[in-house]
């Protein structure tokens, strides 16, 4: 879905884990479904993520560079699970698990402990 005038420039870009998933098809459209109630436009594209290939953290990263989205809607937190802190500290995470429960950003002063990140003006 490409954004309009209705969703007021909220993106969100959809993420899951194939392996993490027995009916991806349905998956894909809960994301879509529950990010256009939720107001968002989303990004055609989903990222689906290999831990075995590439780091998942990255690939998410990168994405919300390229498309400038407010948020990642996923299946459930499984599929990003030990990167969402991370994560929030861009955008906001959706999932449909729950019905649509949304976990804000966090505060860009938090230190994200253990992994040596810093937004404060410290250095890592």
């Amino acid at each position: 879905m490409e954004p309009d005038a209705t969703t007021q420039g909220r993106l969100a870009i959809r993420c899951i884990r194939p392996d993490l998933t027995g009916a991806r098809d349905r998956d894909e459209q809960q994301m879509t479904d529950t990010g256009i109630r939720l107001g968002y436009a989303v990004d055609d594209t989903v990222i689906a993520l290999d831990p075995t290939w590439e780091a998942p953290l990255v690939t998410i990263l990168r994405e919300l560079r390229r498309t400038g989205a407010d948020a990642v809607i996923v299946p459930g937190l499984s599929h990003i699970d030990g990167i969402d802190e991370v994560i929030r500290l861009r955008a906001k995470i959706v999932t449909v698990a729950g019905g649509g429960l949304v976990f804000d950003r966090l505060n860009p002063a938090v230190e994200v402990i253990g992994l040596g990140l810093t937004t404060s003006g410290g250095a890592a």
